[in-house]
């Protein structure tokens, strides 16, 4: 499982990540807005499990970097924030 946050100012980024990870059969159960900071690029951040599901997403979204942030309050496997490196590969979020 997978939650989606756009960490830039780009409206729709969240949605249209949402729509590109489940076109490829990943399970999105929550996207919205991240306001804390913006980010330059994206991070796909290992909650829980293995580091290849994470790689998965960042495959399939074709920008980012995979770290691991184990957080067991949260209950995704996957927390991706969307950067400006996303948004410049989304036309028309």
């Amino acid at each position: 499982m997978v939650e989606v946050f756009n960490a830039t100012g780009q409206i729709g980024l969240a949605r249209a990540a949402t729509r590109m990870l489940r076109d490829q059969g990943i399970d999105v159960v929550y996207f919205g807005s991240d306001t804390a900071n913006s980010l330059d690029s994206t991070q796909v951040i290992v909650r829980r499990g293995r580091e290849d599901r994470a790689a998965r997403v960042r495959r399939a979204l074709g920008a980012g970097s995979v770290r691991a942030a184990p957080d067991s309050s949260r209950l995704v496997d996957v927390t991706v924030r969307l950067g400006r490196d996303f948004g410049r590969l989304v036309r028309d979020p």
